[in-house]
């Protein structure tokens, strides 16, 4: 018994230093690790590790994968990550959480599970203080502090921190997808995509959010819902302070601020900042539309296109509804930015003409008019424009056919979006109606400048250089080119300039006499659209909703009332600078300015007379024409023109005298009576003869006056010629 217990002591006894022993050369080991005495360098990347780590470390340069999967034929180089593999395809897994009954195959994985429940976070980094669950997430974030990118894709040209993410990333450029799901036949990238699709079609969605109850099928869902919740934006742009929920958010906005597009269309050599831009931007040029409605079989190019499809058409799912005019819509967004028009609220203001808009993508819209630039340039004709929507719908004029023909009237368009605009005419459905004067209108747009010109009387947009004021851009956009006196648009046959481009299809139709537009009723043509409504309005239809409330004149149009009310005012703003005439109109201004300055161009081929004007020959040619197509009801008179008989009826007929004298109360037929009879009130003689300088009130008497002296000329030379002979 002595030899037994002495035995066991003395193993006793042994058993202690042998244990200090293990622990002194384990604490000399992690003194040499801390202190660098035993670290090896790798020959080809140059790393620095312990001797057991350089031996697994090399297996990555060589490239062979030793250990391979009897299963399913992965490999992996090393024996410790084919034995964690095993234990997938292994059924048993021992370790369960008791919150949401997930079970795993090994404890570090159980572990790692544990903290989402609990909340954890024992790993912190030393720069930015952001906490995380694992030691390798921590690991992994701290390679973006370093700033070492030391994996390069071949295909690309693209750095990546890690070998992993190089991995993932391959899988974009490789066209074969070696994972499809089992339930819709979707190809994958990656395993860890079939995780995800699972999901979705078990509709198990096991995360809750606590402040509204909504679930989630994956913790990482839960977790960019819980932001909206807290408010918090962690990730902040470096340039403009900008905020962001998600590091994806940060990254798409970090390539609108740098402005690097690193992906290149190789047919248009378009460049993007993101490789999802230019896949969608790909199917342009291929035409294909991959996605396709399993109902109508409708095909489109986007799969979220497909999803509101199904959602709106198919299903006629809308889950959200504004509680105002009960209006569905199947997202979120799509009713928050339909609230705005409820609300009225316009939180984004201009600092230029203090217009505001419900949306700030609207302002950067607007802002780009005040700036004036213009970034986008046609390649063919050299027009700029503010937005590259703008620059493409322009473009088809250049390239494309008119590949959409109107099923009525056979016109052809260049776009579906004009040839949609086109068909509300046919339909006659006038939905818009005004609530000052109850007139319909096929758009609203049509329904706000209506609103806006004639019974508002607003006009918000003012010219910088003579402060004149407009109701509508485009209008304000068209005086400036007065100011600017650019005429870029030039005429092939007589070499006119104009402003506008309408300007000059219009005039094309003076030298190729065409009247494209045709009255249905009495098939008169005309070269313009607006004269032809003004026709049907006038002459058939006999609409004339504005009346002058001083003679009671009726017009068609709100402009032409305008216009004749400047009569009645007596204001003239339009002053000639050569013989200082007034007139109401600037259009009246620039047919008088022309005796001045240019020649007679027009000429009649019959008598050899010669005008100013186009019009004035066109006036001129009907009573060479000899016909007379208006009558009197009253005394069946023939006349050449309507205005003829309009003043025919009125001063014989009708006997009516709008037109009143202020001064003396006399009455007139017609306002140009008027107009003459007032200058004896004024006693202006604004018309003065060149050679005895006597003055006149009116250019016809000046005319009978000249005839006199041009007599005597003729006399003198009479008798002269006498002489000599």
């Amino acid at each position: 018994m002595k030899t037994f217990r002495s035995e066991m002591l003395q193993n006793k006894f042994h058993k202690k230093p042998q244990k200090e022993l293990c622990q002194a050369a384990n604490l000399d080991k992690q003194k040499s690790i801390l202190s660098g005495q035993n670290k090896c360098k790798c020959d080809l990347c140059q790393k620095e590790m312990s001797k057991s780590h350089l031996t697994i470390h090399l297996t990555s340069h060589i490239g062979k994968k030793l250990f391979q999967c009897p299963i399913c034929q992965k490999e992996f180089m090393q024996y410790s990550s084919f034995k964690c593999h095993e234990t997938i395809h292994s059924v048993k897994k021992p370790f369960k959480c008791l919150i949401c009954q997930k079970e795993f195959s090994h404890l570090s994985k159980f572990k790692g599970h544990e903290t989402i429940h609990s909340g954890q976070k024992p790993f912190r980094c030393n720069i930015c203080r952001k906490e995380f669950r694992l030691s390798f997430s921590l690991k992994y974030h701290k390679m973006i502090h370093s700033g070492k990118k030391l994996f390069k894709c071949d295909m690309c040209q693209k750095q990546l921190y890690h070998k992993k993410d190089l991995e993932v990333h391959l899988a974009i450029h490789c066209v074969i997808k070696l994972f499809q799901c089992n339930i819709f036949g979707k190809g994958l990238n990656h395993s860890s995509g079939l995780t995800s699709p699972v999901m979705i079609h078990s509709e198990k969605n096991v995360f809750k959010c606590v402040m509204c109850q909504k679930t989630f099928s994956q913790y990482t869902y839960l977790k960019h819902h819980m932001l909206i919740h807290s408010g918090d934006k962690p990730y902040k742009c470096n340039i403009c302070q900008k905020e962001f929920r998600r590091t994806s958010g940060l990254t798409y906005h970090d390539m609108i601020c740098s402005g690097k597009k690193t992906f290149k269309c190789r047919i248009c050599q378009k460049e993007f900042g993101l490789n999802g831009n230019l896949k969608r931007h790909d199917l342009i040029h291929s035409r294909k539309k991959p996605f396709k409605c399993n109902i109508c079989q409708k095909e489109f190019t986007q799969s979220n296109n497909l999803k509101t499809h199904e959602m709106m058409v198919h299903y006629k799912k809308t889950t959200f509804r504004c509680e105002i005019c009960q209006k569905k819509f199947s997202q979120s967004s799509n009713l928050k930015r339909h609230d705005m028009i409820h609300s009225g609220i316009k939180p984004y203001k201009c600092q230029f003409c203090q217009k505001k808009f419900s949306h700030s993508s609207n302002l950067k819209r607007h802002g780009m008019i005040h700036s004036g630039i213009k970034p986008y340039k046609c390649q063919f004709c050299q027009k700029e424009f503010c937005q590259s929507s703008q620059l493409k719908r322009h473009e088809v004029i250049h390239i494309g056919k008119k590949l959409f023909q109107c099923d009525f009237c056979q016109k052809e368009f260049y776009r579906i979006s004009d040839l949609k605009y086109h068909l509300m005419y046919h339909s006659g459905l006038k939905l818009f109606k005004c609530n000052f004067c109850q007139k319909d209108f096929y758009f609203s747009c049509h329904l706000k400048t209506h609103e806006m010109v004639v019974h508002l009387k607003k006009k918000p947009f003012k010219c910088q250089i003579c402060q004149k004021k407009f109701a509508l851009n485009g209008n304000l956009k068209r005086h400036e080119l007065i100011h600017s006196r650019k005429k870029p648009f030039k005429c092939n046959i007589c070499q006119k300039k104009f402003a506008l481009n309408g300007n000059l299809k219009r005039h094309e139709l003076i030298h190729s006499r065409k009247k494209p537009f045709k009255c249905n009723i009495c098939q008169k043509e005309f070269t313009q659209s607006n004269n032809l409504k003004t026709h049907e309005m006038m002459v058939h239809y006999k609409k004339t909703t504005f009346r002058c409330e001083i003679c009671q004149m009726k017009f068609s149009q709100f402009s032409n009332l305008e216009r004749h009310s400047m009569n009645h005012s007596g204001i003239k703003p339009y002053k000639c600078q050569f013989c200082q005439k007034d007139f109401c109109q600037s259009s009246q201004l620039k047919r008088h300015k022309v005796i001045h300055i240019s020649k007679k161009l027009f000429k009649c081929d019959i008598c050899r007379k010669e005008f100013y004007h186009i019009s004035d020959l066109k006036y001129h040619l009907m009573y060479h024409s000899g016909l007379k197509l208006f009558k009197c009801n009253f005394c069946q008179k023939d006349f050449y023109f309507s205005c003829h008989l309009k003043t025919h009826e009125m001063v014989v007929h009708l006997k009516k005298k709008p037109f009143k004298c202020q001064i003396c109360q006399k009455k007139f037929a017609l306002n140009g009576n008027l107009k003459r009879h007032e200058l004896i009130h004024s006693r202006k003689k604004p018309f003065k003869c060149n050679i005895c300088q006597k003055e006149f009130t009116l250019s016809n008497n000046l005319k009978r006056h000249e005839k006199i002296h041009f007599r005597e000329k003729r006399l003198k030379l009479k008798k002269l010629f006498k002489k000599d002979n």
